[in-house]
């Protein structure tokens, strides 16, 4: 029975996984009864309250142990949480349910996606200010992390378990949501809904320091992976974790290096250089080697071993060579680790160009590697988190009757600035839209121009150049120009009258 299994067991009949000898003795008396949400009393059953035990071996043998776990879900993590978290007023329904639908986390954030939604954007929203109770929350969620900390903890615990559970706490008469605070999801433990064809969690239980803390499912947010498990301890309402996926490579990756490193600190000399030959077939020379002789060659190695590590020891007798080092394939047991760094890099939809990886890692290559990490890694990311919260404030945590909602400005990153670039110059080009759609693709805000009564910058200008089409016949022809400049046509622009053809003399 491997560790995992033996966990399992113990959580299975005693309620933990390092039980004590009184928790033994407890398992068996009477459970202990607990008042559900709804005034019924249920019993605790441990049978159904065994908690993802891979979301244990995926924290402690995954991010805490493998270092291309860690830097790729450290990477999408923290720039994650560069981007601020803001509470808006909704001012116009249609383009904010516009923006929602360009901006889910299942959407490729292409260059003309990201216009359409900046544009739409722009017209949905209007910024709170920083004196809304909303907006203080959001800035220090609890009295432990800032903003910046919460995202990435938030997006962490996801990237690595599959799940991020936040519990909200509710204040007032109008129990709003005034603090917020991520719990450890390879700690938690869903409670099924007894008696459903499809439950949903009847509690959330957060078990640390021996203790059992029990949350309704109002007061627990959870943001999770899509998870095609279904079984009737309910794992299908676990979120599955992209290293469940991939955990063999992980392990394989561990297992390798834990090699390397045994090989590389057993290793002794290289190897020998005898004077004896070894035996061969007919040679009746050779005598057996005795106990004692082979207690001596065992110290003699052993010391050896200490003096001469990666160098060559000498022994006296016949002429002969003993290859007992590192060979390089011994050494390519190391060479695991590229695979695993392209399995766990494809896990996660993040090129492996943007981990020292030396091949095709050119300037511009790398810019386009970049673009494409915020857009269609990080940005997802953020924005299924957004939904989650706004799902959970608009039913569980105050704010359901009021238009008010929070998003995150992916307008920070600069690795999009090019895009934006190219986009305001096309803008700039095409002529139908305003100065300020102009400054917002440009991630500037929109400014409010008005000298004479009306905002100037929210008007669509055209170059001088540029007429009415049905002003075209009134163009006076400039001095010196030909019949051909002045009418393609071949018709006299003042008179109307079909002028003479190319060619034809007058009379």
């Amino acid at each position: 029975m491997n560790q995992v299994e033996r966990l399992k067991t113990n959580f299975q009949k005693y309620g933990k996984f390092y039980p004590t000898v009184l928790d033994k003795v407890k398992s068996f008396l009477p459970h202990e009864k607990w008042k559900g949400p709804d005034g019924a009393t249920t019993y605790w059953n441990t049978a159904l309250s065994i908690p993802n035990m891979d979301k244990e071996l995926f924290v402690n043998s995954g991010y805490l142990k493998n270092a291309m776990v860690y830097s790729v879900v450290n990477k999408i993590a923290k720039t994650g949480s560069q981007a601020p978290l803001q509470p808006y007023k909704v001012v116009n329904e249609k383009a904010y349910q516009k923006y929602k639908s360009l901006t889910h986390a299942g959407m490729e954030m292409t260059k003309d996606v990201m216009f359409s939604a900046l544009l739409e954007r722009s017209k949905a929203f209007e910024l709170l200010p920083e004196s809304h109770e909303l907006s203080k929350l959001l800035q220090n969620p609890n009295r432990q992390q800032g903003q910046t900390e919460f995202i990435r903890n938030a997006l962490g615990m996801k990237l690595i378990t599959g799940d991020a559970f936040i519990y909200g706490i509710t204040i007032g008469r109008k129990k709003r949501v005034g603090e917020l605070i991520v719990l450890p999801s390879h700690m938690m433990t869903i409670i099924p809904e007894e008696g459903k064809m499809i439950p949903g969690p009847l509690r959330y239980e957060f078990s640390y320091g021996g203790n059992v803390y029990r949350f309704n499912p109002d007061e627990i947010l959870q943001s999770k992976y899509w998870n095609p498990k279904w079984d009737v301890l309910g794992s299908q309402l676990y979120g599955l974790s992209p290293l469940h996926a991939g955990w063999l490579s992980v392990q394989s990756d561990n297992d390798a290096r834990l090699a390397g490193i045994e090989l590389l600190q057993n290793r002794g000399p290289r190897g020998f250089v005898s004077w004896e030959l070894p035996p061969v077939a007919g040679n009746t020379d050779l005598k057996a080697v005795t106990k004692e002789a082979a207690g001596r060659i065992k110290e003699e190695w052993r010391q050896l071993s200490k003096e001469y590590k990666d160098q060559l020891a000498i022994i006296f007798g016949k002429a002969t060579w003993m290859q007992t080092g590192l060979t390089n394939t011994d050494m390519g047991i190391l060479d695991t680790s590229k695979f695993t760094q392209s399995d766990l890099c494809n896990l996660y939809g993040v090129s492996e160009k943007l981990f020292n990886n030396p091949d095709d890692s050119k300037f511009n290559n790398l810019k386009e590697y970049k673009k494409d990490f915020i857009s269609n890694v990080v940005a997802p990311e953020l924005f299924g988190l957004r939904d989650d919260l706004n799902r959970k404030l608009k039913t569980d945590w105050g704010y359901k009757d009021e238009n008010v909602v929070i998003d995150f400005d992916i307008s920070v990153y600069k690795e999009l600035d090019e895009d934006k670039k190219e986009l305001a110059a096309w803008m700039d080009i095409a002529g139908c839209f305003t100065e300020n759609e102009k400054r917002i693709i440009l991630g500037q805000d929109a400014l409010d121009y008005d000298p004479e009564g009306k905002n100037l910058m929210d008007k669509v200008y055209k170059k001088n150049s540029y007429l009415p089409i049905e002003k075209l016949g009134q163009i006076q022809p400039q001095p010196g120009q030909n019949d051909e400049e002045s009418d393609h046509q071949g018709n006299d622009p003042q008179t109307g009258k079909k002028g003479k053809k190319e060619g034809q003399n007058s009379k």
